[in-house]
């Protein structure tokens, strides 16, 4: 290996490093943000202001939901968004 290859194969290592260091603690900042208390609380009245969506379909057909209108609503629960079908 020649001393250019050398210097960018160690110029790659450390941009590499650097990289992963700078994404490791952005990750840990975030979760010391959102394990806060204070944030944890706002949070909770925010997801429990969030409206429901409701979508109504035009007629479909589906064996296991059956013939004619399908309703689709949106719930949040613990934090994840769930699809709800129903005829």
């Amino acid at each position: 290996m020649t001393a250019p290859e050398e210097e960018q194969r160690v110029q790659a290592a450390v941009r590499r490093r650097a990289r992963n260091r700078a994404s490791s603690e952005a990750e840990q900042a975030i979760s010391l943000v959102l394990a806060d208390p204070q944030v944890r609380q706002v949070r909770a009245q925010v997801e429990g202001r969030r409206p429901s969506l409701v979508w109504n379909c035009a007629p479909a057909s589906n064996r296991s939901l059956g013939e004619g209108p399908l309703r689709i609503e949106e719930v949040l629960q613990d934090g994840h968004i769930q699809l709800r079908f129903t005829p």
